[in-house]
This record gives C-alpha cells, sequence and structure tokens, in this order.
C-alpha cells in the first residue's frame, strides 16, 4: 500500500505543515479536511487543535476575570468532540453578551453547539425580579447580537447555540420569549426555539437553518 508523503515526512515537518493548516486559534475557521484523511494524521492534527484551543480559551477565562470579575466556567476539551460540542457556565451579569463582553469571542467559534449555562454570582443575593431583569436582559443582549450579525457570512459560527438557565436556582421566569422575538425576530438562516419544563421556560436554542 503506498504511503502518504505527507505521513512520510519526519514528525519535525509535518508539524510545520500543520501550522498553515491550522490557524493559530483553531476554531476561528471550519475545520481542516485532513481531519478525515486518516487516523494517523487526524491524532496529530486533534493534538495540535486541543492543545491551541486551550489557550484560546484559558485566555478568555482570564479576560472575563480581568473585565467582569467573573468566574467562566469550564472543562478543558480532551478530544474533538468535547470541544466541537463545547459546554461553558458563566454568571448572569448585566454586562453579559455585549460589546465589551469577552466571552463574545467564543461566539466566531466554528462550533457544531455551543451550550451556555447561567449560573448565579456566589454572593448573589436571591431576589426573583433582579435575577428576572438580569437575564432577560442578557438573553435580550444574545438575540440583539445574533440579530445584527444573521445577515454576515458564517456569523455566528456555530451551527447551534443554547443558552441554558435551568441550572439558576434563583430564575423563576414565567416568559421571556417577547424580549426575544422583539430582539430577533426570525431572521435569514436561524430560528429560534424554547424548550420547556411545565410552566417554566429553561432554555432558548439558537440553530441554524437551511436557507431555500
Amino acid at each position: 500500500m503506498p504511503t502518504s508523503p505527507l505521513i512520510a515526512l519526519p514528525a519535525e515537518l509535518r508539524l510545520r505543515v500543520y501550522d498553515f493548516v491550522i490557524p493559530p486559534i483553531p476554531l476561528s475557521a471550519p475545520p481542516s479536511g485532513l481531519l478525515s484523511s486518516c487516523n494517523f494524521i487526524r491524532q496529530e492534527l486533534e493534538h495540535e487543535i486541543l492543545k491551541r484551543m486551550a489557550a484560546f480559551l484559558l485566555d478568555v477565562q482570564a479576560r472575563c476575570r480581568r473585565v467582569h470579575a467573573e468566574d467562566m466556567d469550564f472543562s478543558i476539551p480532551q478530544n474533538l468532540g468535547d470541544l466541537f460540542n463545547f459546554h461553558v457556565s458563566r454568571p448572569n451579569n448585566k454586562y453579559s453578551f455585549t460589546r465589551i463582553d469577552p466571552f463574545m469571542a467564543l461566539m466566531y467559534m466554528h462550533f457544531n453547539t455551543l451550550y451556555i449555562t447561567a449560573t448565579s454570582p456566589p454572593d448573589f443575593e436571591p431576589s426573583p425580579f433582579r435575577v428576572r431583569r438580569v437575564l432577560q436582559s442578557n438573553t435580550r443582549n444574545l438575540c440583539m447580537w445574533m440579530s445584527t450579525r444573521a445577515a454576515e457570512k458564517n456569523q455566528p459560527a456555530a451551527n447551534r447555540i443554547v443558552y441554558d438557565w435551568s441550572h439558576d436556582p434563583q430564575t423563576f421566569i414565567h416568559s421571556i420569549k417577547k424580549d426575544c422575538w422583539g430582539a430577533m425576530g426570525r431572521k435569514e438562516g436561524w430560528g429560534l426555539k424554547f424548550r420547556h419544563q411545565g410552566w417554566k421556560e429553561e432554555s432558548a436554542e439558537f440553530v441554524r437553518e437551511e436557507v431555500g
């Protein structure tokens, strides 16, 4: 069986080739077709992609702490499946999903699904009205951001974004649909869904759709 010229190269040269294939922030561009070439190359690429994305995610986390004094919580992805379907949690913050929010760098990554879980800050004093107001503001900010970029090519870059607030014990929301639809409506190429548990909305789900 003939050997691929790429595999025949010394490891040091293959890594140099990967530098031309993988951007410094790997998911800032669609995944390379080399991932589907063979298991050997996929394993080498996976290692490089995970290493670079870990550095990027830790940098975003540090900037969130510096700008908002908030802790963006996530586990370093150990494989491409974990990376492409990335889970992150963050406290409710009035600056969430705004122009000055460092977290928005994740919106330009080509995830398959980006799961965002809303939590209460550690020192948060229970106040259903305040929680509702901040959560509505956060969701509206996210909708407005997506609305202004829906016409741009591949923005947001993820195929699916799930904003989940069901893990926040202080959340008592009867409905935020009106705010969401008022901010976003239905944009070409994107649909907006809600997941329910009884009477209570638990998450907003933004899904990229095929446009005929």
